[in-house]
């Protein structure tokens, strides 16, 4: 990714995951496909037994932007997180999976909902599930007041 521009906050996305190999190219094509690029990628694996690191190594010549770190070890998606979280250099972190595919806009709207509150420590979406070939989407609102989506 590249130097956002100084109209909101800067956005890192961290991936943290555990034997997805299979599923980290469609992951991060979605991340490099932001209509918002964020502000940098990392991903962390946790330790996999897969062919994971050899896939990450093959996409990075593509996606200059993604970082890699690597457990020797499994030591849990939390500790996952942590690393990946204590590496960013953005204001905000928005967290996804190798297994989930962010929608074209989502770090836009993150970015956005963050610049409108600064003060705020955390910003979240409603959950939404996706068919496997992308084609339709159901959304599942959280139960939050109006007045705080």
């Amino acid at each position: 990714m590249s130097e956002t521009s100084s109209r909101g906050p800067r956005m890192s996305v961290v991936i943290p995951y555990y034997n997805h190999g299979r599923l980290l190219p469609e992951a991060l094509q979605a991340i490099a496909q932001q209509s918002t690029p964020p502000f940098e990628g990392i991903v962390v694996d946790d330790g996999s037994t897969d062919d994971s690191i050899a896939r990450l190594q093959s996409l990075a010549t593509e996606m200059p932007w993604l970082q890699i770190r690597r457990h020797d070890e499994n030591r849990g998606v939390s500790a996952a997180c942590n690393t990946g979280r204590a590496r960013v250099r953005g204001d905000f972190v928005l967290f996804t999976a190798a297994d989930d595919r962010l929608d074209g806009d989502m770090v836009g709207r993150e970015s956005a909902a963050a610049a409108e509150f600064p003060t705020t420590g955390i910003v979240f979406s409603d959950r939404a599930e996706m068919s496997l070939d992308g084609c339709t989407t159901r959304v599942i609102p959280l139960d939050l007041p109006h007045v705080r989506r």
